[in-house]
């Protein structure tokens, strides 16, 4: 009995965390690369909203296929690569990382994240990554990765039916940048998270959206405010992001696929 039960807590375990995949990859060359970085949300006088300390939020739409997490209902991420793109004399930053669950009560691509409220509910943090000041000529494309492919930085819910193709199930992925000081040369934003070209992707979807969130402006919403802004990215774009994890299945499957170690280890003994 003892092997039978090993055998099933093996078996859940492995579910759940080893050997993550790729499981939405969206590049291209990063040479001469396009970028985006909104700031700091410089307020509106004229509707009394005040300016920010703090950047605002870039929000990404993680659309995952079908074929590779086989309509789990939430997904376990493992590591998180991003490029961003940096003048030459850009000084040292940070980058934070959130996720979100899609709003269940959105219908259409527009409204994945909730807008114009908060997205989800919670602004749920994944960590943060420093980028070292840059001493060189010209812009450059660096990659940067957080988590180690095997360790779960968290899980989140998978919502489906929001994309032209049902079957796919996603999340979101948020970016903001913890300073936005003007470079030596004056650029006002000398880091910028990288924007890639749809074509030849073939790992995941995306609504061609970008969603800017202000977290110091909860509550203020509308062209030119603060607070959660849908920002359409152009046609056939989306940011360069590549997601590492594991389907989460039901638990239903889980003790199915339980009850077939039990039954092999029945009939071993």
């Amino acid at each position: 009995m003892q092997k039978a039960l090993l055998s099933v807590a093996i078996i859940a375990m492995v579910a759940g965390s080893a050997n993550a995949a790729v499981v939405y990859s969206r590049t291209a060359p990063i040479g001469p690369a396009s970028r985006v970085n909104f700031g700091n949300f410089a307020g509106s006088p004229d509707d009394g909203v005040p300016a920010s300390t703090v950047g605002q939020v870039h929000w990404e739409d993680v659309g995952l296929d079908q074929a590779l997490i086989a309509g789990a209902p939430a997904l376990e991420v493992t590591k998180i690569t991003i490029a961003i793109r940096r003048s030459g004399t850009a000084p040292a930053n940070s980058v934070n990382l959130f996720w979100s669950q899609y709003n269940a009560a959105a219908t259409n691509t527009v409204d994945l994240l909730g807008a114009p409220v908060q997205p989800g509910g919670a602004l749920n943090s994944v960590g943060s990554i420093n980028l070292p000041a840059r001493a060189t000529t010209g812009f450059g494309t660096e990659l940067y990765s957080i988590g180690n492919g095997v360790t779960p930085l968290f899980t989140t819910g998978l919502v489906y039916g929001l994309y032209t193709n049902t079957n796919i199930g996603g999340f979101g992925l948020g970016l903001q940048f913890g300073n936005n000081t003007p470079d030596a040369a004056g650029v006002t934003s000398p880091s910028g998270w990288v924007i890639t070209p749809d074509s030849g992707q073939t790992v995941g979807t995306s609504a061609n959206l970008l969603w800017v969130y202000d977290p110091q402006q909860v509550g203020f919403s509308g062209p030119g405010l603060g607070a959660f802004n849908g920002f359409g990215v152009a046609s056939g774009n989306s940011m360069y992001l590549i997601i590492e994890g594991n389907a989460v299945p039901t638990p239903g499957a889980l003790a199915i696929a339980g009850l077939g170690g039990l039954l092999a280890a029945r009939r071993r003994r």
